[in-house]
């Protein structure tokens, strides 16, 4: 699943946050289904993503990437959300944990290490790193 609003000014960085180029939601979300329109294996679904998530069932997904709005009470609440909906033994990942860019995301990840006891597996070394938590 491939999950975005899609709606609006959409802006996209290199994995530094620099060369940030504007798309507009409406014709991304047509890119998107041109090129995955024949592949049975990918939904693009529009939608928000606590809306999305919140239509599965439980222990329902081997991985979840978040990458939205990074503030930190929407990424609290899509790691919360995340932790039920992903399998034990899965993965709930994201994008932008960078205290200084992005500090709401960053204190989201770390409060809900601090809250679950699940470790921080890898970050990459990029200026906006990515994230990885394994569920137990």
């Amino acid at each position: 699943y491939l999950v975005d609003l899609f709606s609006g000014d959409i802006s996209s960085g290199d994995k530094n946050g620099d060369n940030i180029r504007m798309y507009n939601g409406e014709e991304n979300y047509n890119e998107v289904i041109r090129k995955f329109c024949n592949n049975p294996n990918i939904a693009v679904i529009k939608s928000d993503s606590i809306q999305f998530l919140s239509t599965r069932e439980d222990n329902y997904f081997d991985f979840i990437y978040i990458d939205t709005r990074h503030t930190y009470d929407l990424t609290v609440a899509e790691l919360a959300l995340s932790l039920k909906k992903v399998k034990i033994g899965g993965y709930i990942c994201g994008h932008d944990y960078s205290l200084t860019t992005f500090p709401g995301v960053y204190r989201a990840v770390n409060e809900f290490i601090s809250n679950t006891k699940y470790e921080l597996l890898t970050t990459t070394d990029d200026k906006l790193p990515s994230f990885v938590i394994r569920r137990k």
